[in-house]
């Protein structure tokens, strides 16, 4: 499932991140990486993502919440 379309208060984690290059690199900066495991807090207008880690709180433009495939934690 992409994360795309989990529901808000969905928890989830990342089984595999379909990005390549400097956006791959920079979602693993980020601390999101196979195996992270996140909540959705917020669905944005246009497809925006709030999504948490532990403490902190990450915005995902529509393009990288397609990009990530997830399974329910």
């Amino acid at each position: 499932m992409l994360l795309s379309d989990c529901p808000i208060d969905a928890k989830c984690e990342i089984v595999a991140i379909n990005l390549s290059g400097d956006e791959k690199i920079r979602l693993c900066e980020l601390g999101l990486k196979k195996g992270s495991k996140l909540r959705v807090c917020q669905m944005c207008p246009f497809g925006s993502l709030l999504i948490s880690r532990g403490t902190e709180r990450i915005g995902l433009s529509p393009y990288i919440a397609k990009s990530l495939e997830v399974k329910y934690a």
